[in-house]
C-alpha cells in the first residue's frame, strides 16, 4: 500500500524539507553518475548534422555531447511555417517558440524516429506538436536508435554496467533529456524564458522518461506521461526482470526490504507546482501495468501536494480504454494541456 505524501497537518512551509527527502531517495535509487556527468544547465557542446523539409516541416538533425566521450543524436522540428514563419495546422508560430521534448518508447533501433513517423500518428508527437506551433526535440534514449550502433542491447547494457557499476540506465537516460534541454537553452529558435519553459511527452518507456525528467529537472513546466506511471509496489516486473537493468539499486532495495524506497505518488509530488497530465488505460494488457487502480491511487495521493501548494488544477489524470497507445482524441487533449501551461 502507498503511504501519505503529506498529512492534513502539513503546511506549505513544511513541503521543501519533505520534498528534499523524496528527491534524495529517488536519486539514491538511480545510483552514482560518473564525475564527468555535467549538471543540468551546463553549457552544451552540439552541432547541426542535417537540415531537410519532410512532412511539410523543417527537420534539423543535431548531435550533442552527453559525457566526455559519448554523444547523442536528435531531431529538432521547427514550428509550422518554418523559421520566423507562421501558418499551418493549429495556427503555426513564429520563432522563437516554446519547445517540447517528444520522447520515444521501447522501439529498438527506431529510437527518435518513433515519434516522427507520419504513418504512425499514435506516436507522432514530434510532428503534430510542431504543427501546433511548438519546437519539438526528439532524441535517442540510451539503448535505442543510434546509441545501439550495431550493438545488441544486452551487450550494450553489459558494457554500460561494466563502465559505470554504480550508476543506472534510468540515470543515463535522464541525462539524455537534461542535456537535450541544455541544447534547447542555447538555441535562438527556442523561447527558453522563465524557470520552467519546456514541455515533455512520451508513451510507455517514454512516459517513464517524462516522469523521471519532470521530477528531477524543474525546466519541465508541463509533462504528459502516457502509460508511464507504474507503481513500484504493484509492478511485479520491478524486482524480477527488466527493472534489474533499469535501476538495480531500486530492485535490490525491494528484494532486500520487501518494499521500495520511494513510489510514484512521491515522484508525481516532486513535479508540483508545475503541471503534469497522466494518460492511463484501464486495459493496458500490452504493457506492464494492467491494473489502473494503483496508478489512480498514486495520482490521488500526490494531488494533496498540489492542493497544498494552491495549484490543484496542475495535476490531471485521463483514464481511457484504448490500451497501450494514444488515440487521436487523447493526443488532442494532451496537446491542449501543453498549450494551456506553456503558451
Amino acid at each position: 500500500m502507498l503511504g501519505d505524501v503529506v498529512l492534513p497537518s502539513t503546511t506549505a512551509e513544511d513541503w521543501p524539507a519533505l520534498r528534499a527527502d523524496i528527491l534524495r531517495r529517488v536519486t539514491d535509487s538511480m545510483g552514482e553518475p560518473p564525475d564527468d556527468a555535467p549538471p543540468p544547465g551546463s553549457s552544451p557542446e552540439y552541432e547541426e548534422t542535417s537540415r531537410a523539409e519532410r512532412d511539410g516541416l523543417v527537420h534539423v538533425g543535431l548531435r550533442y555531447r552527453v559525457l566526455a566521450d559519448e554523444w547523442n543524436e536528435g531531431v529538432l522540428v521547427l514550428p509550422a511555417g518554418g523559421e520566423g514563419g507562421e501558418g499551418g495546422e493549429g495556427g503555426g508560430a513564429a520563432c522563437p517558440a516554446r519547445a517540447v521534448l517528444t520522447i520515444h518508447g521501447t522501439n529498438a533501433a527506431a529510437g527518435r524516429r518513433g515519434v516522427l513517423d507520419a504513418e504512425k500518428p499514435s506516436r507522432a508527437y514530434g510532428l503534430e506538436l510542431a504543427r501546433r506551433g511548438f519546437v519539438t526535440f526528439s532524441v535517442d534514449q540510451f539503448g535505442f536508435g543510434e546509441t545501439l550502433a550495431g550493438t545488441a542491447q544486452p551487450e550494450l547494457y553489459e558494457r554500460f554496467y561494466r563502465d559505470y557499476p554504480e550508476w543506472s540506465l534510468d540515470g543515463r537516460r535522464v541525462l539524455d533529456q537534461t542535456r537535450a534541454m541544455d541544447v534547447l537553452d542555447a538555441l535562438e529558435v527556442v523561447d527558453s524564458s522563465g524557470d520552467s519553459p519546456y514541455g515533455a511527452i512520451g508513451n510507455s518507456q517514454g512516459g517513464r522518461a517524462v516522469m523521471y525528467t519532470a521530477a528531477l529537472d524543474e525546466r519541465v513546466g508541463a509533462g504528459v506521461s502516457s502509460t508511464g506511471i507504474s507503481p513500484n509496489f504493484s509492478n511485479a516486473f520491478r524486482s524480477v526482470t527488466w527493472d534489474k537493468v533499469l535501476s538495480p539499486r531500486l530492485s535490490e532495495e525491494i528484494n532486500r526490504h520487501g518494499r521500495p524506497g520511494w513510489d510514484y505518488h512521491e515522484m508525481i509530488a516532486l513535479v508540483a507546482p508545475r503541471a503534469l497530465l497522466a494518460l492511463e488505460p484501464y486495459n493496458d494488457v500490452a504493457g506492464c501495468n494492467p491494473d489502473v487502480g494503483p496508478t489512480m491511487e498514486c495520482v490521488y495521493r500526490a494531488a494533496r501536494v498540489f492542493r497544498l501548494l494552491g495549484v490543484p488544477e496542475h495535476l490531471a489524470l485521463l483514464v481511457h480504454g484504448d490500451g497501450h497507445t494514444t488515440t487521436g482524441d487523447v493526443r488532442d487533449f494532451a496537446y491542449r494541456w501543453l498549450e494551456r501551461f506553456l503558451k
